[in-house]
């Protein structure tokens, strides 16, 4: 090997060590969906509050009769609620075999919901409040933005809602005064935040000394769509003047040795 050849290799050696310096990576954007029409109940985690004088929230699969065949079915038990006090009984039902993480997905642009709902037995009123709920560090959030409610029809509806952000999303806090939710606390969307499971929520009320009633209403074809945020570039070093200077002497020792093997 001549004195320039070594040379030229030398100067390779610097250039490609340099390079990956100016490089940067992209984190790919993109949506991710979780969505049941069977409603198995392996799948499914309920966790229920109340508040007043009680009553309970259970849920179950129903083989039959949801839009179409299999759906789950929500079944709530308000006791008649006590002298100057409300009444509530509120249920999340956690989908448990999707879990979106964003610090390996991204941070959370929008969140997509969408449900078909029906009263099933003792309907009456409004029936059931429904729509998305989120479970995020052992912390429970429903929809605090706006009210859904099924309705007292045995006729199967659609219920959607598009472009929801960590703000409509309120803490589970369910108080005796009426409140299910405290809409000072949020879930964290950005990709610092921990890993969030997705589902939806069902709630009934009976006012102050009002009576105790048993109301069902089912949900079917729930989907949750979860839009990451755009593409970040990955930040990486600047070069130094330093590293310029080699940089450009690599490329003249490289154009050099060249040039001499050419003559």
């Amino acid at each position: 090997m001549t004195r320039s050849t070594r040379r030229t290799n030398t100067a390779f050696a610097w250039l490609f060590s340099l390079i990956p310096l100016v490089l940067a990576t992209v984190s790919p954007a993109g949506a991710q969906t979780a969505s049941d029409n069977t409603f198995l109940d392996a799948n499914w985690a309920l966790t229920q509050f109340t508040a007043g004088n009680g009553g309970s929230s259970t849920a179950a699969q129903s083989l039959a009769g949801g839009n179409p065949g299999a759906f789950r079915n929500v079944t709530d038990v308000l006791n008649a609620a006590p002298v100057g006090l409300n009444t509530i009984v509120l249920s999340t039902s956690i989908y448990t075999p999707f879990t979106y993480n964003p610090a390996v997905s991204g941070a959370i642009a929008s969140i997509n919901y969408s449900e078909d709902a029906a009263c099933t037995a003792s309907c009456f009123g409004s029936g059931q409040s429904t729509g998305p709920a989120l479970l995020q560090g052992g912390n429970r959030y429903i929809l605090s933005s706006s009210t859904v409610i099924t309705g007292p029809s045995a006729t199967w509806t659609n219920h959607a809602l598009s472009g929801l952000t960590a703000a409509d999303f309120g803490l589970v806090n369910v108080t005796a005064g009426g409140s299910i939710f405290d809409n000072t606390q949020h879930p964290n969307f950005s990709a610092g935040g921990a890993p969030i499971q997705l589902g939806f929520f069902r709630a009934n009320g009976t006012s102050v000394s009002g009576p105790g009633y048993t109301l069902s209403a089912g949900i079917d074809n729930w989907q949750v769509t979860v839009a990451a945020g755009a593409p970040a570039a990955t930040i990486v070093p600047t070069l130094s003047e330093w590293s310029i200077a080699a940089l450009a002497l690599a490329i003249a020792l490289i154009g050099f040795a060249w040039t001499r093997r050419m003559r």
